[in-house]
């Protein structure tokens, strides 16, 4: 083997290398859903790239494809699957996580990255068949269209955020269900009860608490500006005969998970209809030993604590003045 065929493969297998430490040594920031899904859709270029280096390497290994390209894109595709598959697991054994999802996406980006290689290769695929290089470009578009549709659906989702604010919440738009979410609960978008007054949007969320330690309702990422406003302010209504007592908590990105390092605030609900305003410089100086960063708000939680039995509560109109 010449020296500079063996410098060929060395050069190849090491982008591979490079390319792959790329994915191991740059955490996912997991404070924003944005960010998460960007790196998530960063597998797709990523491991295309990886593709065409071991596509590339198999060439320069001198493996004569006898009329079949296959030979050299079925491997450079099994290859980047197997470093894929390599990389998470490395991650797994330091502070990162495996993904099933990202070796889809490694495989979705090398596949649209050999089929635009493909396109530009003058020796046809397989036995003198060659597929049109248009339908091999369109292939490569509808797979990486598939492969970034979450990150479009995620990058929506905070455009009709942003445009909603100073509405946080109301229950009736598709961006919120990025959001919203519940645990040991129930939520249902539903119509207002009858005997509450007619609500902006004729949607409310209906949440089922259910007997279990925390059940809550949180609604992440709000916009997390809240400087220049004064109240935040929400409706609940119950239709329980008793009065229910809910933990408010809200926090910001540098919360450090401790009681003390939030706001927390105790919430009487009683029967019917409920109106809350909570003023914002309340917030700002609830955590002990600093202040609430009112530019990076992260999260709103509503919690009972320990509910003997289940109960259901209604919630809107979420929003600052």
């Amino acid at each position: 083997m010449s020296q500079s065929l063996r410098a060929r493969q060395i050069l190849w297998l090491g982008a591979v290398a490079c390319l792959m430490a790329v994915q191991i040594a740059i955490p996912v920031p997991r404070h924003s859903q944005f960010w998460t899904a960007v790196f998530d859709a960063g597998h797709v270029p990523l491991y295309g790239l990886v593709a065409l280096a071991f596509l590339r390497w198999r060439e320069s290994r001198g493996v004569r494809p006898d009329g079949s390209r296959l030979r050299l894109y079925l491997p450079a595709l099994a290859l980047t699957l197997a470093a894929g598959i390599v990389a998470e697991l490395i991650q797994a054994l330091g502070p990162g996580e495996t993904s099933a999802g990202d070796v889809a996406r490694d495989a979705l980006g090398a596949t649209a990255f050999l089929l635009v290689a493909h396109a530009f290769d003058r020796a046809p695929l397989h036995a003198g068949v060659r597929a049109p290089r248009s339908l091999a470009l369109l292939l490569a578009a509808l797979v990486l269209a598939v492969a970034f549709v979450p990150l479009a659906v995620t990058s929506i989702a905070y455009l009709g955020r942003d445009a909603a604010f100073p509405r946080i919440c109301g229950f009736d738009a598709a961006w919120e269900r990025k959001f919203v979410s519940v645990h040991d609960a129930e939520l249902e978008r539903i119509s207002p009860p009858t005997a509450w007054e007619p609500r902006p949007s004729g949607r409310v969320g209906r949440v089922t608490f259910r007997p279990a330690i925390y059940p809550g309702l949180r609604i992440a990422e709000p916009h997390p500006d809240w400087r220049g406003f004064e109240r935040l302010v929400f409706d609940i209504y119950s239709e329980q005969p008793e009065p229910i007592v809910l933990e408010l908590r809200i926090d910001d990105r540098h919360h450090d998970e401790s009681y003390r390092d939030r706001c927390n605030r105790t919430l009487t609900i009683a029967p019917g209809a409920n109106h809350f305003s909570i003023a914002l410089r309340d917030v700002q100086t609830a955590p002990q030993g600093r202040e609430m960063d009112m530019a990076r708000i992260r999260s709103l939680v509503f919690f009972a604590h320990h509910p003997r039995e289940g109960f259901g509560l209604y919630f809107d109109g979420f929003r600052l003045e």
